[in-house]
């Protein structure tokens, strides 16, 4: 009688685990479905992927993060920062996840979770046209003055180089506001995301021309918590249905006027490092 009553309450202790391991591992999920908002931080300044127009945040991003929001069930609520304060914020509670292009990097993933990638990017250069045969690389950037936007991988990147080691780096808080400053001939060239460059010069600094291929092979993800495992794979399972339903594509084409221009640069990134 006693063996049968231990092995009645180690069954009973058992499942009282496997009902604690079940619970925690939907907290998360209670937790945003009872504040009745999905808080998605974001820099919203990133055209075409997550932007302001009016009271509204639209862009690939923002149909990304609508998705996920609908598996859910809950709205979004915006959480605007500025992009070194992405991170902060999430770390501090005062967002769920962040969607505003962020790449996916090995030191990044040490502090966060990461979403499986849903788009390729990489980093590449741009300068006025007059400057097109002028600069061709990396190496014809050698002691001139380059706008970067702050405390990304292509800050990071242009600052990692020995090619650009008697350059100047000059930071902005947004890569638009570094094009301008290359209008105005404040900056020789500026380094950044391939992906919105090209849709800034065509839309909006015609004067302006990328120059080579990409430098870097870079992947954007959600960025997450790594204490929320129900989340991440809720994420994974929303991107993972939007590509194998080829709507992440027609995102691609939706949201940027020359996509095909932003596949062929996808095409000729360089091999993939260890992210």
């Amino acid at each position: 009688m006693k063996r049968r009553c231990c092995w009645l309450a180690a069954g009973l202790f058992a499942l009282a685990l496997s009902g604690c391991a079940k619970n925690e591992s939907e907290d998360e999920l209670e937790r945003i479905r009872q504040a009745r908002h999905l808080y998605i931080a974001i820099q919203p300044v990133n055209v075409p992927f997550g932007f302001s127009a009016g009271i509204k945040i639209i862009g690939l991003d923002a149909d990304l993060a609508e998705a996920i929001s609908q598996k859910i069930n809950v709205p979004i609520r915006w959480v605007k920062r500025d992009f070194e304060e992405l991170f902060d914020t999430l770390e501090q509670r005062k967002a769920d996840m962040i969607v505003s292009v962020i790449t996916i990097t090995a030191e990044r993933k040490k502090r966060f979770a990461f979403s499986d990638a849903y788009f390729q990017s990489g980093q590449i250069i741009a300068v006025r046209k007059e400057d097109e045969r002028k600069i061709a690389g990396l190496k014809s950037l050698e002691g001139r003055r380059i706008g970067v936007q702050g405390q990304t991988t292509g800050h990071i990147f242009a600052q990692s180089q020995p090619a650009l080691k008697t350059s100047t780096l000059v930071t902005y808080a947004s890569l638009d506001d570094a094009l301008l400053k290359l209008v105005d001939h404040e900056v020789d060239a500026v380094i950044g995301d391939f992906p919105i460059l090209v849709n800034s010069l065509e839309e909006s600094f015609t004067n302006l021309v990328i120059v080579g291929r990409p430098l870097t092979n870079e992947r954007y993800g959600v960025v997450l918590r790594k204490d929320e495992p129900s989340l991440l794979r809720l994420v994974n399972a929303t991107i993972q249905e939007l590509k194998s339903q080829g709507k992440l594509e027609q995102m691609g084409h939706k949201w940027f006027k020359n996509y095909t221009k932003i596949q062929q640069l996808q095409g000729q990134v360089p091999p993939a490092t260890n992210q």
